[in-house]
């Protein structure tokens, strides 16, 4: 409990800042603790929802509640539950990405969970976790995204460093990279808080983030 007061008002305070436009939560929120496992997870979602957490990736431990208890707590939800690489009967459980707009910019948020992800193979038969060939699933997001006029993406993840760079060396149009939840920074046999792609796109382990924009501010 003491954590979440302090978190609280940690979150009080940047509010009051006036400078915090997003507020991103990199998963594994619901779960182990025991607040959020004798609960379902509805006092996590009741925390975001008072704090105006935006999106939550889902990552590992989270889905350690149910894939069915995580869907219908993020139902009628301001705080979007993330994930464009868990499926169920072919079709994403949860919002692949959000569209975040101010001014005359928007930001896409697209969220990809990590290839730790396990389900109960007893009772979560239609779906499917993350796999190896998650480029591929986003190929349909990325050009959706682009369709609606965002021209600016921040990949949301937990995966291993080594395969979001691999990603954003296949994806070009993807900004930047903020990681976390089940990836802690490991890269290779060393540790990483930040690396820099050859073209300068950013990779972050990190909680704050602040971005700049090159044109007008937004």
């Amino acid at each position: 409990m003491t954590l979440f007061l302090l978190l609280a008002q940690a979150m009080m305070n940047e509010r009051g800042t006036k400078k915090i436009d997003l507020y991103l939560d990199l998963g594994n929120a619901f779960y182990p603790g025991p607040i959020a496992k004798y609960s379902s997870g509805s006092v996590i979602m009741d925390f975001f929802s008072t704090f105006l957490c935006d999106a939550t990736l889902i990552s590992s431990k989270d889905m350690q509640i149910g894939a069915d208890t995580l869907e219908s707590l993020g139902k009628g939800k301001k705080t979007r539950l993330l994930s464009a690489t868990i499926y169920r009967d072919e079709r994403p459980l949860f919002d692949p990405y959000i569209i975040y707009s101010k001014g005359r910019s928007s930001i896409a948020i697209l969220g990809i969970s990590s290839q730790r992800i396990r389900f109960d193979c007893g009772r979560e038969t239609s779906l499917q976790r993350p796999d190896p060939e998650q480029a591929e699933k986003l190929e349909p997001f990325l050009e959706e995204i682009e369709r609606k006029g965002v021209s600016h993406i921040i990949l949301l993840t937990g995966m291993s460093l080594r395969d979001t760079v691999n990603l954003l060396t296949t994806y070009t149009q993807i900004g930047m990279a903020i990681c976390g939840g089940d990836n802690m920074g490991e890269l290779y046999t060393g540790q990483a808080s930040r690396i820099e792609m050859s073209d300068g796109r950013p990779s972050s382990c990190c909680r704050k983030v602040t971005l700049l924009s090159p044109g007008p501010p937004c």
